[in-house]
């Protein structure tokens, strides 16, 4: 059996019965390079594969992770500085994008909630909002709220993103409210 290779060699390899086994006798440019159990052989062009495959999806996943903090129209903060941010400003539009179950579970107070997915509720409720005001914006955990701050962006609003939602605010110690207390 040939194989070519990307670099214009040929790899020929011989399949061969041998005590219940199969051996790979491979040869390259008809010169002996190794020689060893079919399975084995198998195995390892299986590994190597499944390394390319598992690296690459690994290079994806943390630039898919960096992605959050690199978009220019969000500024992504931490949950103390996003306290900070939002006791600052007091003109400053303070928004959950969770469910209303997530929501009734715990917020920060103060907190207005339109529910990102929701898409049609969202777009609708957000062209209301006022862009002269900063929007601070979280989630549970910084996706939703990451997702929504970019679609706000693209719309003219000034958007401030916590990184890590509400599991962060809450991992720092940061006061929650709990109920359906929705802001007006």
């Amino acid at each position: 059996m040939r194989f070519d290779r990307p670099d214009s060699s040929a790899v020929f390899i011989n399949f061969v019965r041998q005590n219940r086994q199969i051996w790979a006798f491979q040869y390259s440019a008809a010169e002996y390079v190794s020689d060893m159990p079919l399975i084995v052989y198998m195995k390892f062009l299986m590994t190597m594969k499944n390394f390319k495959i598992l690296s690459f999806v690994a290079a994806m996943f943390m630039a898919g992770c960096n992605a959050q903090a690199t978009n220019p129209g969000v500024e992504v903060v931490s949950p103390a500085e996003f306290k900070a941010k939002i006791e600052g400003d007091t003109e400053g539009y303070l928004l959950d994008v969770r469910r209303a179950d997530e929501f009734a579970a715990g917020h920060i107070d103060g907190a207005h909630l339109i529910n990102w997915l929701n898409t049609d509720e969202f777009k609708k409720e957000a062209a209301g909002l006022d862009k002269s005001k900063t929007i601070y914006i979280y989630c549970r955990s910084g996706r939703r709220s990451n997702e929504a701050a970019v679609y706000l962006s693209e719309q003219g609003y000034k958007v401030v993103d916590m990184g890590g939602g509400i599991l962060a605010w809450e991992k720092e110690g940061l006061p929650v409210t709990s109920g359906n207390n929705v802001s007006e």
